[in-house]
């Protein structure tokens, strides 16, 4: 027989109670302090987008995704098409439209980074070059900077260093920041109870599936989330 989902008694009433008032309260403008003052830990299942695009280079703010860029580079197998996506496993220099680039690999991923052939036009042009300044510069727009991320003050404290640089990586790298700083800031603000789900990874009708039950908050349940966000990879 499967279980049947129950509800704690208390939850119910509360439950009872708030629709009893809601009857006959008028409407209030909802804002997120009820997120941490419910008299339960809320419930946040977070899903992640695992899917294989998630290993393409994080776009830079500059770069305009609806325009052709004014270069064309030229490699081995021809021409980059700008409706294409391309792979590479290794950083590496090389000059293309006359401007020396170099194409940072993301080294913290499983597989080749990905590019898109109009970023990767885009990024050899003229356009870009203002965004180019050399890694000693740590301005935010700096593609070369080693430095142009500021971590929370929350994540510094759990021993991550205070910078990274944003247009190195991968956006599945980014997704981990991002699930880092939420957990983070969201169990310093208020205890909740966190789940973590992803895509599956193959063609499976049923979709994906939680990787990380919702739980109270535990040393053991904070490292199993820990391990899921270490884990995490694009497929």
């Amino acid at each position: 027989m499967t279980p049947q989902p129950r509800f704690p008694r208390l939850q119910v009433a509360t439950f009872t109670l708030a629709l009893a008032i809601g009857i006959l309260a008028p409407i209030a403008r909802a804002d997120d302090t009820a997120f941490f003052t419910a008299s339960v830990p809320p419930n946040v299942m977070l899903l992640v987008d695992n899917s294989g695009s998630m290993n393409n280079l994080v776009w830079h703010p500059a770069f305009k995704p609806t325009e052709d860029p004014t270069c064309t580079t030229e490699w081995g197998f021809g021409a980059a098409d700008n409706d294409a996506t391309y792979s590479f496993s290794d950083t590496f220099t090389t000059t293309q439209c006359e401007n020396e680039r170099t194409l940072y690999a993301d080294d913290t991923i499983s597989g080749y980074t990905r590019i898109s052939g109009r970023y990767l036009n885009w990024y050899f042009s003229d356009e870009a070059s203002a965004y180019f300044k050399g890694e000693s510069n740590d301005d935010e727009d700096n593609m070369d900077s080693l430095a142009n991320g500021q971590r929370s003050a929350c994540l510094v404290a759990e021993g991550l260093p205070a910078t990274y640089s944003r247009y190195r990586r991968s956006r599945i790298t980014a997704a981990q920041e991002v699930l880092r700083e939420v957990v983070c800031q969201v169990n310093a603000a208020g205890q909740v109870r966190f789940g973590l789900s992803q895509f599956y990874d193959d063609s499976d009708p049923q979709g994906g599936w939680v990787t990380v039950p919702i739980e109270d908050y535990s040393d053991a349940h904070g490292a199993k989330i820990e391990t899921f966000i270490d884990d995490l990879t694009a497929d």
